[in-house]
């Protein structure tokens, strides 16, 4: 499935994991797990750990944290929980953030730290 939010499409490992091909999982390391990281933390999932307590921007790494994380938002939004982050999880992502394509933050970057930063607790 292409990816249509500004904050996930054009990113090649995201939208791979849109099509479980394959999902993301625990373990993997890089920029498309710093993007969905900041995404959870924009929709108010706290990740003291992946951001230093909210002191720096996600490290990047899918690991218990992010995996809890990815599970809490699942049952949140009535999907499968397996704290993979895959077709249903990504494709959830990619439609909130798709809707709120028209915040302040023009155009919005998941590498822009502050302007995410500034968007946390809307949701």
């Amino acid at each position: 499935m292409p990816l249509r939010s500004r904050r996930f499409s054009g990113n090649f490992r995201l939208e791979n994991a849109a099509n479980n091909s394959p999902p993301m999982r625990k373990g993997e390391t890089g920029e498309a797990v710093k993007i969905v990281q900041q995404a959870f933390v924009d929709l108010g999932f706290p990740m003291p750990i992946t951001t230093d307590k909210g002191n720096k921007p996600p490290d990047g790494i899918f690991g218990n944290e992010t995996f809890s994380t990815v599970s809490k938002f699942q049952s949140q939004q009535g999907l499968s929980v397996d704290g993979v982050a895959g077709r249903d999880t990504i494709g959830r992502l990619d439609q909130i953030f798709f809707e709120d394509d028209t915040d302040e933050c023009e155009p919005p970057d998941p590498r822009d730290w502050g302007c995410a930063t500034a968007r946390r607790g809307r949701r």
